[in-house]
């Protein structure tokens, strides 16, 4: 699996993309002829990669480089949810991106090394990882951004429970206040969601 997610074809110019061509030319010697489609089975099944809709192709989301594409979530007062960790995880994004990855935006390109947009039914969310302040984003427009927050939400708490985190894992689940000053800026005042 490490041959494919430091491969320098795949990491450099693929820009995380990475197809059966590639498959075939990274795992050539030994016993991996035999076996790709099993450790590309393996890759899925531990949330390494995912395949791209209506390609052969599939995305590595810790091997996107970092550029932010083009989106606008409109101008309505977004609805927020924001997890802060004591320890963040590395990798743990990079899982909820596999996981969520039929709702994202433009044509599933709207992802990056840090972030995603994703949409549902006229809702659009973004969810954006920051590693200097550990705490992972969710903004949400959209007549259904509830729902779409909702399935948000419960795909990180599955991720919270996974016997790798549950028992170290100290994460704290924040809203925004609502306040008439708060409502008015970008950087509203978050409480625990309890």
């Amino acid at each position: 699996v490490y041959k494919i997610l430091d491969d320098p074809e795949i990491a450099g110019p693929k820009r995380g993309r990475f197809n059966k061509a590639d498959l075939s030319r990274v795992w050539s010697e030994g016993l991996y002829p035999k076996r790709r489609e099993e450790l590309l089975a393996l890759m899925q099944q531990f949330e390494l990669c995912y395949p791209i809709e209506d390609t052969e192709d599939f995305i590595a989301p810790q091997m996107l480089p970092g550029d932010i594409p083009d989106y606008t979530l409109g101008d309505e007062l977004p609805l927020q949810l924001r997890y802060e960790y004591v320890f963040m995880p590395k990798g743990l994004l990079h899982r909820l991106i596999v996981r969520l990855h039929r709702y994202i935006a433009q044509e599933q390109s709207a992802v990056w090394n840090s972030g995603v947009v994703l949409e549902r039914k006229g809702a659009m969310a973004e969810i954006v990882e920051s590693l200097d302040r550990r705490s992972i984003a969710v903004k949400a427009t959209g007549q259904e951004a509830k729902e779409l927050v909702t399935i948000i939400h419960h795909e990180v708490e599955k991720l919270h429970s996974l016997p790798a985190f549950r028992a170290r894992l100290k994460v704290e689940t924040k809203i925004p206040c609502n306040c008439g000053a708060c409502r008015e800026t970008d950087q509203p005042h978050f409480f625990d969601h309890k």
